[in-house]
C-alpha cells in the first residue's frame, strides 16, 4: 500500500490523507498528529509540499510518525521548497521577491487560508539530518526543479 499525505489532486494508486475536504480524500484529517495506521503499514509515503506547513519545532515528531507507518525498506518521498535556492535567488536579484511566482510565495506559500502558510524552511542538509535522526538512509535526489528539494529516503 502507498499513502499520499496532502496534494491538490489525489495520486492514483495511493490512499490520500488530506485536511482539505475539497480534495475528497480517503482520510480527511490532519497529517501532523498520530495517524490511524499500524506500524509498518505502507511501502511508500509520498508528501509534496506539506512538511513546510508544520512548525519547525513539530517537524521531528511528524517525520517520526510518518516513518513509523513505513515498512522496513519502505520509501519516504518528500518535496518541499529549497530554502538555499530562494536565498541565493534573492541575493542575486532582490526584485524577484514579490509578484506571481516570486520568492515570497516560494518561502511563505499562500497566505489564505492560514493552513496554507509556510511555517518552516529547509535546505538539503537540514532536512537530511532530520531524516537520518528518524532512521532513514539511502537518499536519492530528483533535481528536476531547482526551487524545490525532492528526496526519496529508505527506512532501515
Amino acid at each position: 500500500m502507498k499513502l499520499e499525505i496532502g496534494g491538490e489532486k489525489p495520486r492514483e494508486g495511493y490512499i490520500n490523507l488530506n485536511n482539505d475536504e475539497r480534495v475528497n480524500p480517503d482520510c480527511l484529517m490532519d497529517a501532523f498528529i498520530t495517524l490511524p495506521f499500524r506500524d509498518n503499514t505502507f511501502e511508500e509515503v509520498y508528501s509534496s509540499h506539506v512538511i513546510e506547513h508544520a512548525g519547525w519545532n513539530e517537524v521531528d515528531t511528524i517525520l517520526q510518525e510518518w516513518v513509523r507507518i513505513l515498512k522496513p525498506n519502505g520509501k519516504l518521498i518528500l518535496l518541499f521548497p529549497d530554502f538555499a535556492y530562494h536565498v541565493k535567488k534573492y541575493l542575486e536579484n532582490p526584485t524577484t521577491l514579490h509578484g506571481p511566482g516570486g520568492l515570497m510565495y516560494g518561502l511563505y506559500g499562500h497566505q489564505e487560508p492560514p493552513q496554507f502558510r509556510h511555517r518552516a524552511a529547509y535546505d538539503k542538509d537540514s532536512m537530511e539530518k532530520k531524516l537520518i535522526n528518524c532512521g532513514l538512509t539511502d537518499f536519492k535526489y530528483n533535481e528536476e526543479n531547482l526551487w524545490e528539494i525532492n528526496v526519496t529516503a529508505t527506512k532501515l
